[in-house]
């Protein structure tokens, strides 16, 4: 039980990680694009 019990968290958090990193990766693809606006409007 004690090996679920440090398991599932970690699992928890990678996955949850991941699912960040893939939400910020698509973000800045949209920022990049708004600031590559904003660069030729300067």
């Amino acid at each position: 039980m004690k090996i679920i019990k440090y398991v599932f968290p970690f699992m928890l958090m990678r996955s949850v990680r991941s699912g960040m990193l893939g939400y910020v990766q698509q973000e800045n693809k949209q920022f990049r694009r708004i600031s590559g606006i904003f660069a030729g409007g300067i």
